[in-house]
C-alpha cells in the first residue's frame, strides 16, 4: 500500500504523491518501463525485461525524468521533465534515444496517456492551484482543453485502448479523488466511483472492459497520508472488487493476464521509519503469484510495454448482415453428354444429378431456403463480452426423394470461415486464421400442407457453436466461403460427442448450398 508522499519524504525528488494513469493497450508482452531513484535522487527512467533482466537506463538528465509510458505500437515512450513547479512533456525512443520535446508552456505538463493510434496525448497541466487536463497532438501542435469546468483539480487521465473515452480523477470534495470518464472530446464527464475514499490512477484493460485503480486504505497515524490498495471496476463503474492489498501505480499487461504495479507494503512506518526500498513487482491478473522483478531502490510508475500491438489489416466499414439464399446442390459435370449453348459454350451433362439421393424439393417454386449472419457488438459499458455473431438458418418444402413425402428429421448446417481479427498469440495482435469450418444439427417437420414440404429451422450463435470466437473489440471480419445444408447420409447418423461444432459421420452430402436463381 503505497503512501502518498513517500517518495518525496525519504528521498529528494519531485512531484511529490502524484503518479500515473494511462491504458494497457493490446498486444504481446514487452519490457516494463519506470522510473528509480537507485542511481540518482531526482529519479531517472529505466526498462526491464517482464522476468526481471535486462535493466536498462534510459535517460540520464540533472532534472528529473519519470512518468514513462509506452505508445500503443511499443516503439516510443511519453515521459515528463522538469521540476513540481515547472515540467514538459517529451518523447523518445524505446532504447532512450531521439528525446524530442511536445510541449513548453508554463507550468507543471505531466502524467501522458497516449490515444490508441498514437497521434495524440493526453495530460494534466497545473499552473498555480489549477490542475486540468488537455490533450495535445504528438508533435505539439493542437493543444484542446478537455476540462474547463471551475472549482475541480483533474488529472491522471487514461485513454481507452478503443479511443472514446477518457478516464481520469478528480477531485469531489477536500482530499477526496474519485475516478470519472468522459468522452474524447471533453464532454459527457460521468462519475464512476463515487466513494468515501480516494479512488485513483485509472488503468484500463486491453479489452477496455474493466479499470484497475487504488483506493487509499491505510492511513499513517503520525502523518495522515494515505497507503492504496489496487481494485478493479467494470468499466461503467460496477463490480468493484479488492484486487490486492499494498500496490498503486499499476499498469495491466497488454495480453491482459498480468499486472505490474509499484509495491511499498512494508513502509508504511514511513517516514518515521523509511525502509530503503520500494520494488516494482509483476503478478497474475487475479492478484496471485506476486513476484519483485525490481527490488532495490525506490523504483514507481511502471507502465508495460505493447508488441505489435496495432498490426494494421484492411477492415470494411460495415458487413452486417450477412443473408446467403440457398439453392439445390447438383453434381458437377464430369462426363460430358452434351454442350452448353453460348455463351457458356462448355461441355454438360444431361439430365442433371443433384448431389443428395436422399432429399429434393418441389419444382413449383415454394422451396426457400436462407442463412442469416448478424453482428452483435456488445456494449463496452457492461464490463462483459458480449459480442457474438447471430445465426439463423431456415428452409421449406424439403422432402425424401423416394416418395416426396414431407421430410422430418435433421439436416446439418454447415459453414467455412476464415476469420482475421486482433486474437492472435497473447490476445491483441493481429492474424488470420486457417480455414475452419462448423457443423450444427436442423429439426424439420412435416407441415399440414400437403402441397409443401417439410420445413427446417435454426437459430443459434457463433459463441454457442464455438465459445469465445467472437470477442468483443477485436475487430474481426469473417470471410465466408461456403454455406450448405448437408443431408444425413445412408446411416441417418448426425451425431458424435463433438456434435456441434462437428456434426456428421462421413457419408452425409449437401443438399442445398449458398447460390442464386434466376427464373
Amino acid at each position: 500500500m503505497r503512501k502518498l508522499g513517500f517518495v518525496a519524504a525519504c528521498f529528494t525528488v519531485f512531484l511529490t504523491g502524484i503518479v500515473p494513469a494511462h491504458a494497457a493497450f493490446p498486444g504481446a508482452n514487452g519490457k516494463i518501463a519506470f522510473w528509480s531513484t537507485r542511481d540518482d535522487a531526482n529519479g531517472e527512467i529505466y526498462s526491464v525485461n517482464p522476468d526481471g533482466s535486462g535493466l536498462q537506463r534510459l535517460t540520464n538528465n540533472a532534472v528529473g525524468d519519470l512518468y514513462p509510458v509506452w505508445s500503443p505500437d511499443g516503439s516510443k515512450i511519453a515521459f515528463t521533465r522538469g521540476t513540481f513547479q515547472e515540467s514538459d512533456l517529451l518523447i523518445m525512443n524505446a532504447d532512450g534515444s531521439g528525446q524530442t520535446g511536445v510541449t513548453s508552456e508554463p507550468g507543471a505538463d505531466r502524467l501522458p496517456a497516449w490515444s490508441p493510434d498514437g497521434s495524440k496525448l493526453a495530460f494534466e497541466r497545473q499552473v498555480g492551484s489549477v490542475q486540468e487536463i488537455y490533450s495535445v497532438n504528438a508533435d505539439g501542435s493542437g493543444l484542446t482543453h478537455l476540462t474547463p469546468e471551475i472549482g475541480y483539480f483533474d488529472g491522471e487521465p487514461a485513454w481507452s485502448p478503443d479511443g472514446s473515452r477518457i478516464a481520469f480523477s478528480r477531485y469531489t470534495a477536500c482530499c477526496v479523488k474519485q475516478i470519472w470518464i468522459m468522452n474524447a472530446n471533453g464532454s459527457g464527464k460521468v462519475n464512476l466511483s463515487s466513494n468515501a475514499e480516494s479512488d485513483r490512477f485509472p488503468d484500463w484493460s486491453p479489452d477496455g472492459h474493466k479499470i484497475l485503480f487504488a483506493r487509499a486504505g491505510f492511513i499513517h497515524p503520525d502523518t495522515g497520508s494515505s497507503f492504496y490498495d489496487l481494485f478493479t471496476m467494470n468499466s461503467d463503474g460496477t463490480g468493484q472488487a479488492l484486487l490486492t492489498s499494498g500496490g498503486t501505480e499499476a499498469s495491466w499487461s497488454p495480453d491482459g493476464t498480468k499486472v505490474t504495479a509499484s509495491n511499498n507494503e512494508s513502509n508504511q512506518a514511513c517516514p518515521s521509519a523509511c525502509g530503503p526500498d520500494v520494488p516494482v513487482v509483476v503478478m497474475n491478473a487475479d492478484g496471485s503469484n506476486r513476484t519483485p522483478i525490481v527490488a532495490s531502490g525506490v523504483n514507481v510508475q511502471p507502465d508495460w510495454q505493447p508488441l505489435r500491438a496495432l498490426d494494421p489489416f484492411p477492415r470494411p466499414g460495415g458487413a452486417t448482415p450477412l443473408r446467403v439464399p440457398l439453392v439445390p446442390v447438383y453434381a458437377q459435370c464430369t462426363n460430358a453428354n452434351s454442350e452448353h449453348v453460348a455463351p457458356l459454350s462448355s461441355p454438360s451433362c444431361t439430365p442433371p444429378a443433384p448431389l443428395s439421393s436422399l432429399l429434393t424439393t418441389s419444382s413449383t417454386g415454394k422451396g426457400q431456403g436462407h442463412v442469416r449472419f448478424d453482428v452483435q457488438p456488445g456494449d463496452p459499458l457492461t464490463g462483459t463480452d458480449e459480442a457474438d455473431v447471430a445465426i439463423q438458418a431456415s428452409i421449406s418444402d424439403v422432402r425424401n426423394t423416394s416418395d416426396g413425402s414431407d421430410y422430418a428429421g435433421k439436416l446439418i448446417l454447415n459453414a467455412t470461415l476464415r476469420i482475421t481479427d486482433r486474437a492472435s498469440g497473447f490476445g491483441g495482435v493481429s492474424a488470420t486464421t486457417g480455414d475452419f469450418g462448423f457443423s450444427m444439427p436442423l429439426d424439420c417437420l412435416a407441415t399440414p400442407d400437403p402441397a409443401i414440404g417439410g420445413a427446417c429451422n435454426l437459430q443459434t450463435t457463433l459463441d454457442t457453436l464455438l465459445p469465445g470466437t467472437a470477442k468483443e473489440g477485436r475487430r474481426a471480419v469473417i470471410a465466408s466461403r461456403l454455406v450448405q445444408m448437408l443431408d444425413v447420409g445412408a446411416d441417418g447418423q448426425i451425431a458424435s460427442s463433438g456434435c456441434p461444432p462437428t456434426c456428421g459421420t462421413g457419408d452425409e452430402q449437401p443438399f442445398v448450398r449458398q447460390g442464386v436463381f434466376t427464373p
